[in-house]
């Protein structure tokens, strides 16, 4: 009997789920974006709750103390009557898609945006590098038709550690090998040379390298308030002060350029880092590095990475948070307007001025077009 009573019960709760849910499946809402949750030092007593890297104290003596101080000073506003001070922002381009904002601080937030990239920057005044760098890249075409090479066309753009290969689309095995048999460099090798002619840093990546198996995968995942759609990753590891490179690869590029006429600007470019940054003074610092993507629609978005010191936490982790509370969409007259209040040094000039190996768009092979250009190349 007590059988019986309960599959009744159960077969009309589920006919009663049935008349009153909608055709088709249910759709299950988009999460929410919490900008606080990627970074650690943002984090409260349940810090893991919130996407804290395990082993990283969620509240530590570092953080009361920087509580109790604010506190301090909201007491101190409310006896004198006084009012809360709100930071003041300026808004910058990002990669000419979207929009974001940094405090209004010229000697410490500085930034330039030109064609699809936007590199930001912060420093303590009178500081020679930056503590935190934000480099963001227009989505390229791939998007499109092979959105799983361009994610990992930028990571191995902003970190070589992250992607130490990839293929392109076109590359087949036999345009390859042909090549490698007229330059005489080996496939691999080729394989890498090509792929950093789509690379605006060139396959040396911010000088940051992450450690081995510190990828979080893709952990914060959601719309912000402006119905953007954000996706983060992070990884721990090492920052430095000038280009990490491989001599091989100049040797290569000189072989292949001879064949693909493309490639003469990477080259020339190339060797020009090996020049300026072997007089600057190699230093290195414990670092996180945050990146992912930022989506308005499917194929409209753009790429961003964060890296910053943690020395011994990152020092702006609040305002890099609210950057990315703070993307929204906006049309190119907007991003036109917001290009000439960014710094007065070109991006290229700018990057070379934080130490970072760069090369502009007109320089770089479409990553869809290098296979086209190698058949063009060979005569096929």
């Amino acid at each position: 009997m007590k059988v019986g009573l309960l599959h009744y019960l159960v077969a009309t709760s589920v006919l009663l789920a049935s008349a009153c849910a909608p055709d088709g499946p249910r759709q299950l809402p988009f999460p929410t974006f919490d900008a606080r949750a990627p970074f650690p030092e943002l984090s409260g007593p349940t810090g893991n709750e919130k996407g804290e890297s395990e082993g990283t104290p969620g509240n530590s003596n570092y953080e009361k103390a920087i509580a109790e101080s604010m506190e301090a000073g909201e007491e101190e506003d409310e006896a004198g009557g006084g009012e809360a001070q709100t930071v003041k922002r300026q808004d910058v381009p990002l990669a000419g898609t979207l929009v974001s904002s940094v405090p209004l601080e010229f000697d410490e937030w500085q930034w330039s945006s030109q064609g699809n990239v936007t590199i930001i920057t912060h420093r303590e005044p009178g500081a020679s590098q930056p503590d935190a760098l934000v480099y963001v890249e227009g989505f390229s075409p791939l998007i499109r038709m092979f959105p799983s090479v361009e994610i990992r066309r930028f990571q191995q753009t902003v970190d070589p550690n992250l992607v130490p290969s990839l293929a392109l689309p076109g590359l087949t095995d036999g345009l390859m090998g042909e090549l490698s048999e007229q330059t005489g460099v080996d496939v691999g090798r080729l394989s890498e040379v090509l792929t950093r002619a789509a690379s605006h840093t060139m396959g040396m990546g911010l000088n940051y390298r992450s450690g081995e198996d510190t990828f979080t995968g893709w952990q914060w995942v959601g719309h912000n308030e402006a119905r953007v759609e954000l996706r983060l990753g992070r990884t721990e590891g090492a920052w430095s002060s000038r280009p990490i490179y491989d001599r091989d690869i100049s040797s290569a590029l000189s072989q292949v350029t001879e064949q693909v006429s493309g490639l003469s600007g990477m080259q020339t470019r190339y060797n020009e880092v090996l020049g300026e940054q072997a007089s600057r003074k190699a230093s290195g610092w414990p670092a996180w590095m945050l990146l992912g993507s930022a989506v308005v629609e499917r194929d409209r978005g753009l790429h961003i990475a964060m890296v910053c010191k943690t020395t011994p936490t990152c020092p702006v982790a609040g305002e890099l948070s609210e950057l990315l509370a703070n993307i929204r969409p906006a049309d190119a007259a907007t991003v036109d307007v917001l290009r000439d209040h960014g710094s007065k040094t070109s991006l290229p000039d700018f990057a070379k001025e934080q130490g970072l190996p760069f090369v502009e768009g007109d320089q770089l092979l479409q990553p869809a077009e290098i296979g086209e250009q190698l058949r063009k190349a060979l005569g096929e």
